[in-house]
Order: structure tokens, then sequence, then C-alpha cells
């Protein structure tokens, strides 16, 4: 089955930038009954296992199995280490346009959302454990400055933390773990976030997507299959203040902004490389994260002997140029070993590239150099979407479900590549658009392990007497897409022949012999 252009930009949307996330979405309520705190102090229904004395603190006196819909500011529901326990459709605790509100000790299980805080401010979310809801805590629309501290928020079936459109919020000091996203931000900025523990998430542990300007400190994320990883759209997205008191997996985060000459650390567990320049990557093992490598309008930087697996994606490259990555060793990823969008004028050499869903893929990317690459056991080998002039040389594509696929991509020049026992060699989805399978001399074709045309004649038009190694018609990928002069699948050695003829006609003489006997 072929991967239709829709299908192929929503995994793009990875780094187009954009973090694979959770569209913004609010539950609706659905449960037997909904509690609500009154603009006015009171508390319906009056059955409600809380109390007040002074319509400023309010307790539970027991477990409650409905969602709370608070109407009144500046208030404390403290929840006594009791249940706050519901329906998986509903909001737990809904703080919509509320502000000076705090939320804690409570225990609040399986709804959609465990607090949901959209277009509110100065609250607090405080020692509480959110447990077996779909998202934990979920901020957006202008929530501002609220605080988020000292909670054990643990195994919800979606997200421990979600900020969407949420500002100035302080998550601190949470033990989030058991979640599908621990922490997720969503278009948010200028939050802090220091000092959690984030671990044995389902998914990723600390997401950031078309976010800026937040803080992060001594956070810890550990055991998650992504623990860390930024995307979004544009350079500011990728803006943040983070330091190496952050870890992954027990080794430092180095998330660098506007620097240059520098070498990344040897201990060093994620990269990102924001605005830098003249930045050396090497002799590193990253893994499980976003992206093990990711530049974003980073130049002349080099990434080389590095083992980058088990991420999401391996190298993410976003509007950088003349950057070189050479002799890396890029496998098991779960997206791309390889991504460039909107990048020109890079170089990707030597790289051993291993089953990933993609080898490389180029999007909206333009005069890059791609050789002598090894691309073998992914999805795709290579795949080009919106992408042109860019240079394909001496790679090995091999066993792949499709060697190079093509998507509104032109001007590309493929040359003295082997596409070698790939289930499909070459596709081109979009037919009309062309692109070079050859560098236009006899030497300069492919090699196509099922080409199947004979091998009679040389010459550059292949009309002269005597063969040549290269094929006497083209290896036709379509109309518009064909390499005129096709290497000509390899036959055994005259050696090789020789011998396998001798020990057949041995066989023949001995099987004659016995005959002749009886």
């Amino acid at each position: 089955m072929k991967r239709t252009v829709s299908a192929f930009l929503t995994i793009l949307l990875l780094f187009t930038l954009l973090l694979v996330g959770l569209s913004f979405r609010i539950p609706s309520v659905k449960a037997n009954g909904t509690i609500y705190i009154r603009s006015d102090g009171t508390v319906e229904p009056s059955t409600a296992n809380i109390t007040t004395a002074d319509n400023v603190t309010y307790l539970f006196t027991g477990d409650n199995y409905d969602p709370i819909v608070i109407e009144r500011d500046s208030i404390i529901v403290d929840g006594a280490g009791y249940n706050l326990q519901g329906n998986v459709s509903a909001i737990g605790i809904d703080l919509m346009g509320r502000s000076n509100v705090t939320i804690k000790n409570v225990a609040i299980r399986t709804f959609e959302y465990g607090v949901s805080l959209y277009s509110s401010s100065n609250n607090s979310i405080v020692g509480n454990n959110i447990a077996n809801n779909e998202n934990g805590v979920f901020l957006d629309s202008s929530s501002i400055s609220n605080a988020l501290v000292g909670n054990n928020i643990t195994s919800n079936n979606f997200d421990g933390i979600h900020l969407y459109d949420s500002y100035n919020n302080s998550i601190v000091e949470n033990n989030v773990t058991g979640n599908y996203y621990g922490l997720y931000i969503e278009s948010s900025s200028n939050n802090s976030i220091a000092g959690n523990s984030i671990t044995d998430n389902d998914y990723y542990g600390i997401a950031f997507s078309v976010s800026s300007s937040n803080t992060l400190r001594n956070n810890t994320m550990a055991d998650n299959p992504y623990n860390f990883g930024v995307l979004g759209n544009n350079l500011l997205d990728f803006v943040h203040d983070i330091d190496i008191s952050n870890s992954v997996n027990g080794k430092p985060v180095c998330y660098w902004v506007n620097e240059r000459d520098m070498t990344v650390p040897l201990d060093t567990g994620y990269v990102a490389l924001i605005n830098c320049t003249n930045i050396v990557v090497q002799n590193l093992n990253l893994t499980n994260n976003g992206g093990g490598v990711s530049l974003v309008s980073t130049t002349n930087s080099t990434i080389t002997k590095n083992n980058i697996t088990d991420n999401e994606n391996g190298v993410l490259f976003g509007s950088s140029f003349s950057n070189t990555i050479v002799g890396n060793y890029l496998a098991e990823n779960w997206y791309y070993g390889i991504l460039l969008s909107m990048s020109s004028s890079n170089s990707i050499v030597g790289n051993n590239i291993t089953n990933n869903d993609d080898g490389i893929g180029l999007y909206s990317s333009s005069d890059n150099n791609i050789g002598g690459n090894s691309i073998t056991n992914s999805w795709v080998g290579i795949h080009l979407y919106s992408s042109f002039s860019n240079s394909l040389s001496e790679n090995n594509i091999t066993d792949n479900d499709d060697g190079i696929y093509f998507s509104a991509s032109f001007d590309n020049l493929i040359y003295r590549n082997r596409f070698e026992n790939n289930t499909l060699q070459a596709y081109n989805d979009t037919p009309n658009y062309s692109n070079f399978l050859d560098d236009g001399s006899v030497s300069g074709g492919n090699f196509w392990s099922d080409y199947n045309g004979t091998d009679l004649y040389s010459g550059t038009y292949q009309n002269e007497t005597g063969s040549d190694g290269i094929g006497d018609t083209s290896y036709v990928i379509d109309a518009n897409n064909e390499d005129r002069y096709p290497v000509i699948p390899e036959f055994p050695s005259l050696l090789g022949l020789s011998i396998f003829m001798a020990a057949t006609m041995l066989i023949i003489v001995i099987y004659r012999r016995r005959v002749a006997v009886k």
C-alpha cells in the first residue's frame, strides 16, 4: 500500500515543524450529576461530601463520585486525602475562568481530565494524587500564573499535566508517572517547570509543541519511551531556557541557544542546537528522546560518530544550512533516521541508517548532498517530499519496502546508487514531476537488482556492438522518470561459473557410472 500525501503530511508534522500531539478539545461532561461550588459560596447539591465554614476553605468529608465545577474565585479546596472519582468523559475539577483557587490533597481518578484550567489565572494545584484519568491537569486558553506544586500524578490514560495556550505557570516538584504524556506543553509560553520527576510514562516524559520561552530546571526524565522533545513551527518555538540540571536517563540535557564554536560534552543524553554556529556533536550515545539531535536555524555544524537509536526521530533539521552528518549509526528510530525540513546545502554522507520507519526524509529542502550512506530495512529508504535539486549518489539502498519515494519533487539528481531487493525499488506519486535518474554519462546510472534488460550493445546511445555492463534499455519508473544507463545486475564470475559447470559434469559422470554398474 502506497503512502498518500495526506498520510505523509501527518508524519511530517513531527518536524515542519510540529510535535505529534493532541488536538485541543473540551470534553463534554457525562456523569450522574455535577457538584458545584457556586459564586455565592454555596455547595450544590447539599448532599455532596464537601463542607465550608467560611465560604473560603472547602473541605472534603468523604469520597465524591461526580465532577466538580468551581464558580467562585479566591478559595481553597482541600480534599483531605479523599477520592474524587468519576466518569472518564468528564472533567474532575473544572476551574474555567477562575483565579486564585487552590486545589490540594485530592485523589482525582478516572476522569478525562483530572483538573482543567481554561482562561484561568493564579491558581495552585498542590499535593494531589491524580490517577487513572485520560489527562491529569489541563491548562488552556490564557491560563496564567498558576502553580502546580508537589503533586503525585500517576497512571493517567493520557496526560499527567497538559498546558494549552497557558502562560506564566509554575509546575514544581511533581511526581508524574504512568500516564501517556507526563507533561505536555502546547501553545504555551513563559512557564516554569522545576524539580519534577517524570518517569515510566507510556509515550513522552516532557514534550513541547509550538511553545516558547519556557524555563526548565532540575527535572528528571527517565524510563519513558521518549523522555524529552521540543518541536514547533518557527525559531521562536524553540527558544527556551533549559540547562544541564535537567536529565534524561541520568544524562544531562544539552539545549544550546545562540552558541558558537563549541563541542557538546561527551556525557550528554539529549542535544538541541538552536540558532547555533560551528558546533561539533560527536561520540555520543543518544537514545529515547523525541529527537536524538535537533538543529534549528543552525549552520556549519558537524554531527559525527554518534550512535543515535530508539528515538522518535534520529536527527532533525529545521531551517538549517551547510551542516554535515557523517559516519553515524542511526537505527530503530520510530519515524525518521534523518529528517531535513526546509533545509539546504547540508551533507549527509557515510552513515549507517537501518531499521527506521523512513531512512532519510527531505521536506521542502533543496541542494543537499546525500552520498555513500547505507540505508536498509526501513519502510522507505529515501523519501523526497516537495524537494528539488538534491544530489543522491553512491548510496546502498537495500531491503526496504520502497527504495526511493518521490512526492511533488523534481530536478533531483539520483545516480550511481545501488537499489537492491527493495519490495518496490522506486515510486513516484506525482508522475508529472521529473527527476534525473542518471548523470547523463554511460557510467552515471544506478544499479537496480530487478532490472531485466539485456546488455548486447555499448556506447552513449547503447547502439554499438559489444556489451559494456550497462543495460541496452532504460529502467523506467514512469513516463518522466527513467534511468537511461542502468547497471546490469551481476552474474556469477567466470571462475565461479567454471567451478559450477565442473561440479555438474562430475555429478553426471558419477550418476552414469552407477547406472552402468547396475
